[in-house]
Order: structure tokens, then C-alpha cells, then sequence
């Protein structure tokens, strides 16, 4: 059994592979602001 610990990549890494917004408004657009900078290649979570 594997625990993952969440943290501040968690809902970043989420959104890029689920495309699923958070349903609060403010926290959408903050979520698709932040995840311009970053994308996955395989499981991995860069910095563009």
C-alpha cells in the first residue's frame, strides 16, 4: 500500500492529467493562471 502525501503540486498535477477544475470561481482561474507554467511529461511535473 502506497499513502501519497498531498502537496502544492497535487491539484496542478491533477488538473493537467484530469482537465477537472476546482468549483470554486476564485480557484479556477488562479488553478488556470498557475498551470500555464507547468507541464507533464509521463509522471512528471516540469516548469515551462
Amino acid at each position: 500500500m502506497v499513502i501519497q502525501e498531498e502537496d502544492w503540486r497535487s491539484p496542478i498535477i491533477h488538473y493537467l492529467q484530469e482537465d477537472e477544475l476546482p468549483r470554486d470561481k476564485g480557484e479556477t482561474m488562479r488553478m488556470k493562471k498557475l498551470t500555464a507554467w507547468y507541464t507533464m511529461v509521463g509522471d512528471k511535473l516540469y516548469k515551462r
